[in-house]
């Protein structure tokens, strides 16, 4: 059992009732891979929104990269309090120092991360599009490197060079919370250019691969919760989909206005219940 309880300035975690400290001992306790339809604005949307999917699914197994994460993020916090008061540029230099260590590490995991991900997402979006269309995945950041030691050197080097740009500015402008994920479909930048259906076909393949990278990576098996996951997709690729979802051993919820013909024709146990004014029956 996970739990949180909110109060006017406290958050706290719980796991079988008993308090979490760290969010590195709270995160990842529970596996499970979500879609709803907020999930398309992954392809086309900010790219805060490709940053925060990355991060959360190496959240989920890497404990250490939550860690560097959270210290990165509380040194930019002050770094921009410091830009936007004007304070003395020795102040500037220490946090740059403090943000080069923990940034190198977040941009080096994500690079990682997105090497896998494109590699395994490949394998999907070839089945679910019939072979015809090639998904392409790279991580794109300002400040880049072979390895963790040569990205911590270049991205201090970076923040040197832009320290008179950043006190102007009053804000900062390099470092991994500006960077991007690019998706291409076919050699084609997909947030210009991509179908709905192409779309809704990337996500799929995603999570696809995100289900199998974290039981491979945490020997665990992820809960699969989808929420109106099959709109605007064709016959083929609704049953291609999920005849990959339930070949594996997952738990999986899936929720819609009906029910989909491929899902009844997976040879599985399902249980299928509706919700009416609140109130839950099954069929």
């Amino acid at each position: 059992e996970i739990g949180v309880s909110y109060g006017e300035k406290t958050k706290k975690s719980y796991i079988n009732n008993k308090p979490v400290r760290g969010l590195e001992n709270f995160i990842g306790s529970f596996l499970a891979v979500v879609f709803t339809p907020d999930d398309l604005g992954l392809v086309k949307g900010q790219p805060s929104l490709r940053r925060s999917f990355t991060d959360k699914y190496i959240s989920f197994q890497d404990k250490g990269f939550i860690s560097s994460a959270v210290s990165y993020r509380r040194a930019l916090k002050h770094k921009s309090v410091v830009l936007r008061e004007g304070r003395r540029k020795e102040e500037l230099l220490a946090l740059n120092a403090i943000l080069a260590k923990h940034g190198s590490e977040v941009i080096y995991k994500r690079k990682l991360f997105i090497e896998m991900l494109n590699k395994i997402s490949k394998k999907y979006y070839r089945k679910v599009s019939g072979d015809r269309e090639i998904l392409e995945l790279s991580y794109k950041a300002k400040i880049a490197g072979m390895d963790r030691a040569e990205i911590e050197e270049n991205l201090y080097r970076g923040f040197d060079e832009a320290l008179d740009e950043e006190v102007r500015a009053k804000k900062s402008l390099i470092g991994p919370h500006r960077d991007d994920i690019k998706i291409e479909i076919s050699g084609v930048d997909a947030r210009y250019f991509a179908s709905q259906g192409q779309v809704r076909s990337v996500v799929l393949s995603l999570k696809l691969a995100i289900i199998e990278m974290l039981r491979e990576k945490t020997s665990d098996t992820p809960v699969v919760l989808l929420d109106d996951v099959d709109s605007e997709l064709d016959r083929n690729r609704k049953r291609i989909f999920y005849e990959e979802l339930f070949s594996g051993e997952n738990q999986i919820f899936v929720t819609g206005t009906e029910i989909s013909r491929e899902v009844l024709e997976m040879n599985r146990t399902i249980g299928k219940y509706k919700v009416v004014e609140g109130n839950i029956s099954r069929i």
